[in-house]
């Protein structure tokens, strides 16, 4: 509307004074953790949970979706090339470049605990029941493990957040 209006100033038009302004109520920017809020989130929750931490790496990592997180299959991750495919909206794919300390923790996941599921499903991310997560599974567990933070760091732990700290 904005760029309408300026065009009609620009070619004299009465239209323009008629134009009324859109007023958008906008939220603030989203708060991410700084680098120091992250590593305490990573110590905090060091020896708690194998998935929880893997997700959190990747996250961190790639600035992926928890839906994208939650599509990513074995076959998708290739620990050698330090890379993940990633399933965008709409059907696209993008090849995203993992840092070391992820592919270490992918590498414990499915050692110390995907591997002893026996599950048959192809995700890389099953619960303990072998179905895959849901998106929305994945906020209640990382709700799950709040309570293993610094009190200051609680509020905002979701994947979202996580997301864009990178």
């Amino acid at each position: 509307l904005s760029s309408l209006r300026q065009f009609l100033k620009f070619k004299k038009s009465e239209l323009a004074e008629q134009l009324d302004t859109v007023k958008v109520n906008r939220k603030g920017l989203v708060q991410i953790y700084s680098t120091h809020e992250m590593t305490q989130i990573f110590d905090s929750l060091n020896k708690k949970s194998i998935i929880v931490r893997t997700m959190l790496e990747i996250f961190y990592a790639t600035g992926i979706r928890r839906s994208e997180l939650a599509n990513i299959q074995i076959f998708d991750v290739n620990l050698s090339e330090k890379s993940v495919i990633i399933r965008r909206k709409g059907g696209a794919t993008a090849i995203v470049p993992l840092t070391i300390t992820a592919v270490k923790a992918i590498e414990n996941y499915l050692t110390n605990y995907r591997s002893k599921l026996n599950a048959p499903m192809p995700n890389l991310f099953i619960r303990r029941t072998g179905n895959c997560f849901h998106p929305n599974k994945i906020n209640t567990l990382f709700d799950n493990y709040k309570k293993h933070l610094p009190e200051k760091l609680r509020g905002r732990f979701r994947p979202h957040i996580i997301r864009h700290s990178i």
